[in-house]
């Protein structure tokens, strides 16, 4: 499966700390790519396609921000993000969809939380 690298599509960027992240990560790992997209062609489920943080080989870390991805060690069920609006378990599910569309196509995915790098 072809990855299309998000510095070529418009994007809201990305954190310091998952900036800070993929620097420790491309040291260990020459070959690690960040900021790439499964296009919508090849993604039914979502408009824009999946876009994924780091990618080395098979493997995909995914860096969620407490925020957005409303964690769900600080946020509640029925919590609604004050920007989005999305309700927590909207969101979860949506990182789930994404999460199983990556592992159905032969992808590892590790998942870090801001709240746990940080500390």
């Amino acid at each position: 499966m072809d990855a299309i690298n998000k510095s070529k599509i418009p994007s809201n960027g990305t954190s310091k700390p998952e900036q800070i992240l993929f620097e420790s990560v491309k040291e260990i790992y020459q070959d690690a790519e960040d900021q790439f997209v499964i296009p919508r062609t090849l993604v039914k489920s979502t408009p824009r396609g999946f876009a994924y943080d780091i990618r080395i080989g098979n493997v995909l870390i995914e860096f969620h921000g407490d925020f957005w991805h409303m964690n769900p060690s600080i946020f509640k069920e029925d919590d609604i993000n004050r920007v989005t609006g999305d309700i927590a378990t909207k969101k979860w599910l949506e990182d789930k969809i994404k999460s199983d569309y990556a592992t159905d196509n032969g992808f590892k995915i590790l998942v870090t939380w801001e709240q746990e790098y940080k500390t």
